[in-house]
């Protein structure tokens, strides 16, 4: 169901820096093809694939956090589409700052509006 999507997720952090926000970018895979010598097709905006159209989406936090080896980020993305505009869409980050398993910040919530 593509009205409304989330996944969680849980980053381990490898380097010292400061997090600016999250990049975000998908892969479609068209698999339905009634002929089974035909292999399916992945269309992928991922930065390590051929650029497309769709390119990828940078969404900037409000205060940068300061990370170090062994941090973890957690949290839920949520995309959900825009019922009037079918083709915009509104994406919700939830997200927190772990050290040594000890929440360092309160979750915090950033909404981002693709289009309207």
């Amino acid at each position: 169901d593509i009205e409304d999507v989330s996944s969680q997720f849980d980053y381990v952090i490898t380097r010292s820096g400061t997090m600016h926000g999250f990049a975000s970018w998908f892969d479609v895979e068209f698999a339905d093809i009634p002929d089974p010598r035909v292999r399916p097709v992945t269309l992928s905006t991922g930065p390590d694939h051929p650029l497309t159209h769709w390119k990828q989406d940078l969404l900037i936090i409000d205060t940068p956090l300061d990370m170090l080896p062994g941090d973890h980020v957690t949290g839920t993305i949520r995309l959900k589409r825009n019922t009037k505009w079918r083709r915009h869409i509104s994406v919700t980050v939830n997200y927190q700052l772990l050290r040594n398993n000890l929440a360092q910040m309160k979750e915090t919530m950033k909404e981002f509006t693709l289009w309207k």
